[in-house]
């Protein structure tokens, strides 16, 4: 399953090696061959590597979110402990989660591609959705922040990496 979910198509035959993990896969239609040096991931990841944080483990830390201001075209941060302007009416929410695998080729098509798809879906429901993406890169943030979808209908927790604890990607 977890080879299958890289590729995304069905397999009848995958083979991986050592240093660098490389899978080829037949599939009744094609032929994929995806090399990931996995190594080269984990160096980037540890160059980036955070000493510190404005957080610590098992402590709650207050963190500000953004909300899209149209006056000034921007994302403008906000405490966690201001008051909306009018009271929620809602009963009831969904929580979606995504993982996006940061380690995954193709960063920036995937994202769009995830994007276009989240759009369709929470348009389509009836309450607030609270969506979570885990195991992005700084640039999936920078395609997020663009989305007017995004901007009109959503605030934003992350517009930079400062709360990550890995300066790489983010949870």
């Amino acid at each position: 399953m977890l080879v299958k979910s890289l590729i995304g198509t069905k397999f009848q035959h995958c083979s991986t090696l050592t240093a660098v993990l490389r899978l080829t896969c037949r599939s009744s239609s094609s032929t994929h061959t995806t090399s990931m040096d996995l190594k080269a991931i984990f160096e980037k990841m540890n160059a980036v590597r955070k000493s510190n944080h404005p957080w610590q483990r098992g402590v709650p830390t207050p963190q500000t979110y953004h909300s899209w201001n149209t006056q000034s075209g921007s994302w403008t941060s906000k405490k966690g402990n201001e008051q909306q302007q009018q009271p929620a009416t809602n009963k009831s929410f969904s929580v979606l989660s995504w993982n996006i695998d940061f380690m995954r080729s193709f960063t920036n098509e995937r994202m769009a591609v995830a994007l276009s798809f989240l759009e369709r879906y929470v348009a389509g429901l009836s309450r607030p959705c609270v969506v979570m993406l885990n195991e992005m890169l700084v640039s999936d943030l920078e395609l997020i922040q663009k989305q007017d979808w995004v901007r009109a209908r959503y605030n934003l927790t992350d517009v930079s990496n400062e709360f990550w604890e890995s300066g790489y990607y983010g949870m």
